[in-house]
């Protein structure tokens, strides 16, 4: 038989949510090379329209609180690639928490979702209400920026 934990106080998921920097999605991208720079995205990035560019690695961390997980990412279009998941090395007693990966492939926008779940021993009589709503979010990828050269020519005058 398993056990389940409770979700705890308001104020425990206020805090977990601060101490994961909800809301702040993080571009580390830098005009010259996507590739090399991660967009950051955790449970504040819910809801939200952010942007990447062509090749830039995405990750997505997200935290459950109480039982169940978040599942497999379903993915609106081919602009968007999922590499893969695992749980995080360190973890909190509230509950998992997973990392998802991503890569932006073509110029497009996904509408990604993360449904969590939670999995109840068979034949058990008890309704649990998930207190963790599905993850969601559009990303809007772009070609890379190209750096022009300009070049600046001297003109002579004839004297």
């Amino acid at each position: 038989m398993k056990h389940l934990r409770s979700a705890g106080s308001p104020l425990t998921l206020v805090l977990l949510c601060v101490l994961q920097g909800v809301g702040n999605a993080q571009n580390t991208a830098r005009q010259s090379n996507p590739e090399r720079h991660v967009l950051y995205l955790n449970c504040g990035s819910n809801g939200q329209q952010v942007t990447a560019r062509v090749g830039q690695a995405i990750q997505i961390t997200l935290q459950t609180i109480g039982p169940g997980q978040y599942s497999s990412p379903k993915i609106s279009s081919t602009a968007i690639e999922f590499e893969g998941a695992a749980f995080a090395k360190e973890q909190i007693p509230g509950g998992p928490r997973q990392i998802y990966r991503f890569r932006a492939r073509s110029e497009g926008e996904a509408r990604v979702n993360i449904p969590h779940v939670v999995q109840l021993a068979s034949g058990s009589a008890n309704e649990i209400r998930d207190s963790n709503p599905a993850f969601a979010l559009s990303i809007r990828v772009r070609r890379p920026a190209v750096v022009d050269a300009v070049i600046i020519r001297r003109s002579t005058k004839p004297t």
